[in-house]
Protein backbone atom coordinates (compact mmCIF):
# COMPACT_ATOMS: atom_id res chain seq x y z
CA UNK A 1 0.00 0.00 0.00
CA UNK A 2 3.27 2.67 0.84
CA UNK A 3 3.41 2.10 -2.62
CA UNK A 4 0.31 3.03 -4.28
CA UNK A 5 0.77 5.89 -2.01
CA UNK A 6 3.92 6.98 -2.96
CA UNK A 7 2.63 6.54 -6.82
CA UNK A 8 -0.26 8.85 -6.37
CA UNK A 9 1.61 11.65 -4.02
CA UNK A 10 4.82 11.23 -7.54
CA UNK A 11 1.63 12.11 -10.10
CA UNK A 12 0.45 14.87 -8.27
CA UNK A 13 3.75 16.29 -7.85
CA UNK A 14 4.73 16.20 -11.38
CA UNK A 15 1.27 17.10 -12.51
CA UNK A 16 1.45 20.30 -10.19
CA UNK A 17 5.24 20.81 -11.29
CA UNK A 18 4.25 22.73 -14.65
CA UNK A 19 2.35 25.20 -12.22
CA UNK A 20 4.59 28.43 -12.13
CA UNK A 21 2.14 30.18 -10.02
CA UNK A 22 -0.08 28.70 -6.62
CA UNK A 23 -3.55 29.78 -6.91
CA UNK A 24 -4.53 32.51 -4.55
CA UNK A 25 -6.18 31.59 -0.91
CA UNK A 26 -10.57 31.61 -1.56
CA UNK A 27 -12.02 34.54 -0.02
CA UNK A 28 -15.27 33.27 1.95
CA UNK A 29 -18.43 34.97 3.07
CA UNK A 30 -18.13 35.80 6.91
CA UNK A 31 -21.41 34.12 7.70
CA UNK A 32 -19.56 30.84 5.71
CA UNK A 33 -16.10 30.84 7.09
CA UNK A 34 -16.78 30.49 10.64
CA UNK A 35 -15.05 27.36 11.76
CA UNK A 36 -11.08 28.61 11.69
CA UNK A 37 -12.80 31.48 14.15
CA UNK A 38 -13.92 29.35 16.09
CA UNK A 39 -11.64 26.66 17.04
CA UNK A 40 -8.78 29.31 17.15
CA UNK A 41 -8.74 29.71 20.97
CA UNK A 42 -8.63 25.87 21.33
CA UNK A 43 -6.36 22.46 20.48
CA UNK A 44 -8.16 21.31 17.43
CA UNK A 45 -7.58 17.29 18.80
CA UNK A 46 -10.03 18.65 21.65
CA UNK A 47 -12.55 20.36 19.26
CA UNK A 48 -12.38 17.23 17.58
CA UNK A 49 -13.04 14.62 20.60
CA UNK A 50 -15.94 17.20 21.64
CA UNK A 51 -17.74 16.96 18.26
CA UNK A 52 -17.50 13.28 18.43
CA UNK A 53 -19.61 13.09 22.10
CA UNK A 54 -22.78 15.10 20.10
CA UNK A 55 -25.47 13.47 18.92
CA UNK A 56 -25.76 14.37 14.76
CA UNK A 57 -28.98 12.12 14.70
CA UNK A 58 -30.88 10.01 15.51
CA UNK A 59 -32.20 6.27 14.25
CA UNK A 60 -36.20 5.80 14.61
CA UNK A 61 -37.68 2.76 13.88
CA UNK A 62 -41.33 2.64 14.02
CA UNK A 63 -41.72 4.99 17.07
CA UNK A 64 -43.22 8.27 15.10
CA UNK A 65 -44.34 9.95 18.64
CA UNK A 66 -40.50 10.03 19.02
CA UNK A 67 -39.20 12.55 16.42
CA UNK A 68 -39.70 15.75 19.02
CA UNK A 69 -37.80 13.75 21.29
CA UNK A 70 -35.38 13.19 18.68
CA UNK A 71 -34.92 16.56 17.26
CA UNK A 72 -35.00 18.18 20.98
CA UNK A 73 -31.27 15.13 21.40
CA UNK A 74 -29.90 16.69 18.52
CA UNK A 75 -30.32 20.20 19.25
CA UNK A 76 -28.75 19.67 22.75
CA UNK A 77 -25.20 20.96 22.87
CA UNK A 78 -23.82 18.87 25.54
CA UNK A 79 -21.67 16.31 24.86
CA UNK A 80 -22.97 12.70 26.19
CA UNK A 81 -21.67 9.20 26.94
CA UNK A 82 -23.27 5.93 24.68
CA UNK A 83 -24.98 4.73 28.05
CA UNK A 84 -26.97 8.39 28.63
CA UNK A 85 -28.39 7.91 25.34
CA UNK A 86 -29.06 4.53 25.77
CA UNK A 87 -32.18 5.44 27.80
CA UNK A 88 -33.23 7.83 25.89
Amino acid sequence: MKDDRELVFARIRAALSTQTTRAAMPEYADEIAVAERALASRPLLSAFAERLTRVRGVLLWNVWDQVDHARTLINETAPFETIDLKSR
